[in-house]
């Protein structure tokens, strides 16, 4: 049987679509899979097969392109899941902090509200305001304060 770099590099290509690693590819399984041939000349086709796959530029085989992009897509998709349930993992926590914040302002707004009506109550039982003619009648002729003596004290 008359061995090819070729034929060994489409065996390499098929071994790795199968899911064995290139470590585990060895001259003995190649021959296996070509069903015969000279150990030495598949060993020599074996290991440029191997080194083209870490070379850069290296043409890979459709086979192992559609299983990479296949898993590719797979991870791809199971990050996506994994990105939406943390998502909305903290949309339901930020959703709970809004609603805690908005009862501790309701309580807060409550609170004041009854201090501003307690005061209003309050100042209204102090007595009525001074009509404008008292309120004036308590300023001399220039707008200013007039100071009244208390009945009783001494100058």
């Amino acid at each position: 049987m008359l061995v090819t770099q070729q034929s060994v590099t489409t065996v390499v290509e098929t071994l790795l679509a199968d899911g064995i690693s290139l470590d585990e590819i060895t001259v003995r399984s190649v021959r296996s899979v070509l069903g015969g041939g000279s150990l030495t000349t598949i060993a020599e086709h074996l290991r440029r097969a191997k080194q083209r796959l870490f070379m850069p530029g290296l043409s890979i085989g459709k086979d192992v392109i559609d299983i990479l992009e296949g898993r590719l897509h797979e991870v791809a998709r199971a990050s996506a899941q994994v990105a939406w349930r943390d998502a909305q993992d903290r949309i339901a926590e930020l959703e709970q902090e809004v609603a805690a914040l908005r009862a501790q302002l309701k309580t807060t707004l409550s609170a004041q509200l009854k201090t501003a009506e307690q005061e209003i109550d309050r100042l209204a039982t102090q007595g009525e305001p001074k009509s404008e003619e008292e309120a004036s009648s308590d300023l001399d002729g220039s707008g200013q304060p007039c100071i009244k003596e208390r009945k009783g004290a001494t100058p």
